[in-house]
């Protein structure tokens, strides 16, 4: 094997590593959890866990694609400048989100009758600070095509808070919300520790900051950065209007299904990173026709993965949440099953927005995302306040299928796309799967 092959191969092996590490400690994480602490405790964790994944992705959005683009594609003269603008671009947005936050929290606290998330999000500011490094670390080393440092910081950053967990469980003590909290502030500076002897190599800094670099970094990275939060809260408000309406009880049932619902993203995301490259190469060849193609192909292969799995836990909800969760959240199977149905639906979803990226349009994505951010929120406020804990997953749904047929429509007009093409696509894709295993038994 080629060094060239060879290294292509470690790095993928090094991706793939990750992200199974990741899901795997991170529903780990939650599968003890839920048998650690009552309903209402895991309510307040997943409201905490909201305004935290929120600040994260947000910065992530601003400063990830923008840093790695400039870093690949400039002079190697330019670099110095462009990593120092890069991270002051991240202490500032930092700074602000610390700042709101530290506001911010007994506000939330109020709104959500929980007392106990005022010391949790002040506590967490620590973590976010860390986070500065920790993230441009990460960036600069994907930007160098290194993935060594991401999976190790990586892994210990989760595998830290999972262990933690873990002894908590086996000790039968019930882990401490705020102690939760300086757990992970603990595990991120090691992860940033262990990251600092991978991308040394890497680290060279301007000693003054060129704050043209710093403006160019933030419009790339806007549209990102707004798509990202509206994303959050597409995702989440639910979960954030249940927990004000309702009870942060209610918020842990609900969780727990979004967290079951949420295995199901793996393939797609997973799919819709391999597209992304793939479709952006093909448009710029052959023109906006080829989106037709990709976007019916790439749909059709997320719905015949994920379909059998959704149909599944429609069929055996109880026995689902009885092994995943354990016999207290047995009572949500309705809900699980709403939940779980959005999931069919998300692929018309991802895929417009890898489409519209890859064509130039990520204006048209992100207001498309604000849209549907704020129309969850009206009608789950609504569906919340007349029917409760199944309104919020009732609701969730009347948002899919509405947001999924405008897309459809949008991608009828502009781009011919065939729905009952691709249908027919997401069944053809079994009997190809049947022959080529049946090749391989043979």
């Amino acid at each position: 094997m080629n060094e060239n092959r060879k290294y292509w191969l470690n790095s993928g092996l090094l991706t793939m590593a990750e992200r199974f590490s990741s899901l795997i400690l991170g529903f780990g994480s939650f599968f003890i959890l839920v048998r650690t602490v009552n309903k209402d405790e895991f309510g307040i964790w997943s409201l905490f866990l909201s305004v935290t994944t929120l600040i994260e992705l947000a910065r992530n959005g601003l400063i990830q694609n923008a840093l790695i683009k400039h870093l690949t594609t400039s002079e190697p003269e330019l670099k110095k400048e462009i990593i120092t603008a890069s991270l002051a671009l991240n202490v500032i947005l930092t700074s602000i989100s610390a700042a709101l936050l530290y506001i911010l929290a007994p506000i939330l606290a109020d709104y959500w009758h929980s007392p106990v998330l005022l010391p949790m999000y002040r506590f967490y500011i620590i973590t976010t600070i860390v986070l500065i490094f920790f993230s441009q670390f990460n960036f600069i080393q994907q930007a160098n095509l290194d993935f060594k440092g991401i999976f190790f910081s990586n892994l210990v950053r989760q595998a830290g808070f999972f262990f933690y967990i873990l002894y908590k469980f086996l000790t039968n003590q019930t882990p401490d919300m705020v102690q939760m909290v300086n757990v992970q502030s603990i595990c991120a500076i090691a992860g940033a520790l262990l990251s600092v002897i991978f991308v040394q190599k890497y680290i060279e800094m301007s000693r003054t900051i060129n704050w043209d670099w710093v403006k160019k970094l933030f419009h790339y990275g806007k549209f990102v950065f707004g798509t990202n939060i509206s994303s959050v809260f597409f995702k989440t408000a639910d979960q954030m209007i249940l927990g004000n309406l309702r009870s942060t009880v209610e918020v842990g049932s609900y969780n727990a299904a979004a967290r079951i619902s949420n295995l199901f993203e793996v393939p797609v995301t997973s799919i819709a990173t391999i597209v992304f490259p793939q479709s952006s190469k093909r448009i710029h060849e052959e023109g906006p026709s080829a989106a037709k193609q990709l976007y019916e192909k790439s749909v059709a292969v997320m719905l015949s993965i994920i379909l059998p799995g959704v149909i599944f836990v429609c069929l055996f909800p109880k026995l689902i949440l009885f092994v995943l969760t354990g016999k207290d959240y047995t009572d949500i199977a309705f809900v699980l099953q709403l939940v779980v149905i959005q999931n069919l639906f998300l692929p018309f979803l991802r895929q417009f927005g890898t489409i519209l990226d890859s064509v130039g349009k990520p204006h048209v994505n992100f207001y498309f995302i604000i849209a549907n951010a704020a129309l969850n929120i009206g009608v789950n406020y609504f569906m919340i306040s007349k029917y409760g804990l199944e309104g919020a997953a009732l609701g969730s749904l009347i948002v899919y299928i509405f947001c999924t047929s405008f897309v459809c429509l949008y991608m009828v007009k502009n781009y011919n796309i065939s729905i009952k093409r691709t249908l027919l696509n997401t069944f053809a894709f079994y009997p190809e799967i049947f022959r080529m295993l049946k090749s391989k038994i043979s």
